[in-house]
């Protein structure tokens, strides 16, 4: 501000005047040299009967802050909701004066409360394409947050045409990712999506579809033992390996591949980063299956293990992909 950068002593005439403004410097704030503080915790995930707790904690005190204006003279009352039921117990007087004109005005405000209850629930209506949403985002949805569901099951043998729809069909319309693999060795089926998704599918491979394909008791002496060895038999065949939560889906949508040999199945699922899901299961099958050495000479054993040879061939040619590719 002085002229010639002199330090010392200044007379008026030496001081740059136009530099001098109204106008206030304000120096940029610069934080302390100091830790950053801590971030806030996370919120825990309330349940379902928590949440109903605060709502009616929410509306009782809504409540109670409505009562305390209207006893301080702040808000007006509320008209009497009357009824024809308690018409004469609210309209003493008016109700023995002109009972026939009374009652015909409550029923006009019966009438009108209905009217404004329906109005108020065609006002709440979601459109159709609004339900459609609604469900899909309650298939997909996970309230925890923690990651995709994954399930993995085993299948022993190959099933036939009419399962294997049920299996595909029923991911797709759940909203499901995920690969099912036939080989020969076994047969692995991986399903991604929501908590009530993975639920509703769950219940289709270990209880609606019936693995055993028995055939009509005779009697109903057999009849009992028929059921008992039917559902050892569905618990055999169908089995649930793994289960747990991943950090992103390794899917985009469902398919029904065939593989020739474990390698190939293994190959498969290792293009999509998931080649352990192929060694659980193939694990699981190997602890879990017992060796039938002793049962090598018995021909119907021979003939049904055969049965199962063709069947696993006739899955695997039928389906190499979705219906119709």
């Amino acid at each position: 501000l002085l002229r010639g950068g002199a330090a010392g002593g200044y007379a008026e005439d030496g001081v740059l005047l136009e530099h001098i403004t109204h106008y206030v410097e304000h120096p940029v704030p610069v934080d302390p040299p100091a830790e950053p503080p801590p971030p806030p915790p996370m919120p825990l995930p309330l349940t379902k009967k928590e949440r109903k707790k605060l709502r009616t904690q929410r509306r009782l005190a809504a409540e109670k802050e409505k009562q305390d204006q209207i006893r301080c003279g702040l808000m007006a009352p509320p008209p009497p909701k009357i009824k024809i039921s308690n018409l004469m117990q609210a309209m003493k007087n008016e109700a023995v004066a002109d009972p026939s004109a009374l009652e015909a005005k409550v029923r006009a405000e019966m009438a009108q409360r209905v009217k404004n209850h329906e109005e108020r629930n065609l006002a709440r209506k979601l459109t159709p394409a609004q339900r459609r949403e609604k469900k899909r985002r309650k298939m997909l949805n996970d309230p925890s947050g923690g990651g995709t569901p994954v399930t993995l099951y085993r299948i022993h043998t190959v099933p036939n045409k009419q399962k294997l729809y049920k299996i595909d069909i029923n991911a797709q319309q759940n909203h499901l990712t995920g690969l099912m693999l036939l080989a020969d060795e076994c047969n692995l089926v991986v399903v991604e999506g929501g908590p009530k998704a993975q639920r509703r599918y769950r219940k289709l491979l270990l209880h609606r579809i019936d693995w055993t394909d028995f055939g009509a008791a005779d009697d109903d002496d057999d009849e009992d033992e028929e059921e008992e060895a039917r559902r050892r038999a569905q618990s055999e065949v169908c089995q649930v390996v793994w289960e747990g939560l991943v950090v992103k889906p390794q899917f985009k949508n469902f398919r029904v591949e065939a593989a020739r040999s474990s390698e190939g199945a293994r190959k498969m699922l290792a293009e999509r980063g998931c080649a352990h899901y192929w060694d659980m299961a193939r694990t699981n099958g190997a602890e879990g299956v017992p060796e039938e050495d002793e049962d090598e000479d018995d021909p119907d054993v021979r003939v049904s293990q055969r049965g199962g040879d063709e069947r696993q061939e006739h899955g695997a040619e039928f389906y190499s992909g979705r219906p119709g590719e």
